[in-house]
């Protein structure tokens, strides 16, 4: 999510501040990839994919 390579998730623009203020308060895997998506939704579908993947 921050690599700065768009491979297979096509997700590399957030920074560490922003995944870790999405982290806040989520207890799950499906907690997080919901707040992710509610709090920066310019990339939904790639963003799903990738937690589709790593699950």
């Amino acid at each position: 999510m921050i690599d700065g390579f768009n491979g297979y998730d096509q997700v590399s623009h957030y920074t560490i501040k922003e995944i870790e203020d999405a982290l806040i308060g989520t207890k799950t895997w499906l907690g997080w990839r919901t707040k992710m998506s509610l709090l920066y939704n310019d990339s939904k579908e790639n963003l799903n994919a990738l937690f589709n993947y790593w699950n």
